[in-house]
């Protein structure tokens, strides 16, 4: 029986207006080949730190009747699909989101006799147990012109839980405590450290309501700016006061018995020093270059953007506030093209 040789390898061309993605299969054999049918599948698949998973996206038919790939020349079938709502491709420091195309290939059967042994050791690990034929690619997905939008609007500032000042004072306090107790007791003990623990959170939102409430307003500038005008409502000066912003990639992981939590920070904002706080103070940041920061939500991953304000009080305590926020990344209005890319 002679041994024919067959090579079939997808290629994905670009994202047109509403996402939707032109390819062809390109096919060579060294003899006639019947193919019944031709069947895709697009998967999505997330990895990293966490519990990864694959889902398929899409399925959909190349051919429907049988084709006749004819020997010694290049045989190219297009093909197109739409994948709408889609995650974007994206490589972090704790995760990756990737797109793969499947395509099977059913070669009518009295033809599959043609494939040798060669082609099939060759192989193996591509054909199913139906007798199809697979091929696979990897592809990306983005809007590389696309620019990003800050969601407008009014947010609030919340004062980051400081501990060392109020553990200390609460450790003195629980250090007095049981020194009156004359002997051990365990109910006692107990009883002490939910004492240090509700004084701990009762000197945060002490110090949270002295220094009053802290809000920003968020406008777009343009296409690589944002605005953002930070309010108080009552006079108390902080020393080295800065603002910034920050992009926060945060991955759970549930593999194990509990859970755990990584965040990585993606990018971070030049500091901008605030002369007063006694006054509502304005500023303009730039959006940074990488397009592949939008806040996003999905399943155990999560990308989150914050405006962050430091400053040291009159005692010598460290305070941080932050206010997350939500960025999108928009279409522009004259270009709604996307890019598939390799």
């Amino acid at each position: 029986m002679s041994s024919s040789t067959l090579q079939a390898e997808i290629c994905i061309d670009e994202v047109h207006k509403g996402e939707v993605c032109t390819g062809y299969l390109d096919i060579v054999s060294t003899e006639d080949i019947l193919m019944d049918e031709i069947t895709a599948k697009i998967y999505f698949e997330a990895r990293g730190k966490m519990s990864g998973y694959k889902n398929e996206v899409l399925s959909f038919s190349i051919i429907t009747e049988p084709i006749l790939i004819k020997a010694g020349e290049e045989n190219s079938i297009p093909f197109s699909f739409e994948i709408n709502d889609f995650v974007e491709s994206y490589e972090g420091k704790n995760v990756s989101f990737t797109y793969t195309c499947e395509v099977m290939m059913h070669v009518d059967e009295e033809d599959f006799k043609k494939l040798g042994l060669n082609f099939l050791a060759s192989v193996k690990s591509f054909i199913t147990s139906d007798k199809r034929l697979r091929a696979q690619k990897q592809f990306e997905v983005a809007d590389l012109h696309n620019t990003y939008s800050v969601k407008e609007g009014t947010y609030d500032f919340k004062l980051k839980l400081n501990y060392i000042l109020p553990l200390a004072i609460a450790v003195i306090l629980f250090l007095i405590y049981i020194s009156l107790i004359p002997e051990f007791d365990l109910s006692f003990t107990i009883l002490g450290i939910v004492i240090l623990i509700t004084f701990t959170f009762m000197i945060h939102y002490y110090l949270e309501d002295a220094l009053g409430r802290l809000t920003m307003k968020l406008a777009d500038d343009d296409d690589e700016n944002f605005h953002c005008a930070i309010e108080k409502t009552k006079k108390i000066n902080l020393k080295e006061q800065h603002v910034y912003y920050e992009i926060i990639e945060e991955v759970v992981d549930n593999r194990g018995t509990s859970s755990s939590t990584n965040r990585q920070e993606l990018y971070k904002s030049f500091r901008k020093e605030m002369k007063s706080f006694k006054k509502n103070t304005a500023f303009t940041f730039p959006y940074p270059g990488n397009l592949s920061y939008a806040t996003m939500e999905q399943k155990d991953v999560k990308i989150y953007w914050r405006m962050c304000i430091t400053g040291v009080s009159n005692l010598g305590l460290k305070l941080k506030y932050v206010s997350e926020f939500e960025v999108k990344k928009n279409k522009p209005i004259h270009n709604k093209e996307g890019l598939v890319k390799f």
